[in-house]
């Protein structure tokens, strides 16, 4: 193995097999402080705002935080992302981090999706709640500023 990605893997907190509510915790833990930094660095020139949108038929609402540079072209590039965690870890806070770098380091704007998680709600139902990310940011990508063009071909 790699030895940065041994480093990486070895400070990772072990996880409770069969019990996602103390692995998530545990994720919170290991991933608070970089949250806590990103928070604590301000918007540093982005708008952030969290939003509901309509979930798959049947399915509840879908929390998503939407992260906007704040100099940017009239109609900027979108990127929709969903965090890591195998369906059933991580959260729109774990990895805030990593999209508010996105959104800086592209000058894109970024839509993280917090997805419903297993086991409490069952596959497929957070690839469900993805796709449908993906298809409201293609329908409503030139109304909300954002080139919506590749994700319509992606959605279809």
């Amino acid at each position: 193995m790699d030895p940065e990605l041994a480093a990486v893997v070895a400070a990772l907190p072990p996880m409770a097999a069969g019990d996602p509510v103390a692995a998530r915790l545990r994720m919170r833990e290991f991933l608070g402080h970089l949250a806590a930094d990103a928070k604590a660095a301000g918007s540093d020139g982005l708008t952030i705002s969290d939003r509901t949108i309509p979930g798959p038929p049947g399915a509840p609402a879908i929390r998503v935080r939407l992260y906007e540079p704040r100099h940017r072209q009239a109609i900027a590039p979108c990127l929709v992302y969903f965090h890591g965690g195998a369906f059933f870890l991580g959260s729109l806070d774990t990895h805030d981090h990593v999209a508010r770098a996105l959104a800086k380091e592209t000058g894109h704007k970024v839509i993280s999706v917090g997805y419903r998680l297993a086991p409490e709600a069952a596959f497929p139902a957070g690839l469900d709640d993805c796709y449908g990310v993906v298809r409201w940011a293609a329908e409503q990508g030139t109304s909300l500023g954002w080139d919506g063009k590749n994700l319509r071909q992606f959605a279809r």
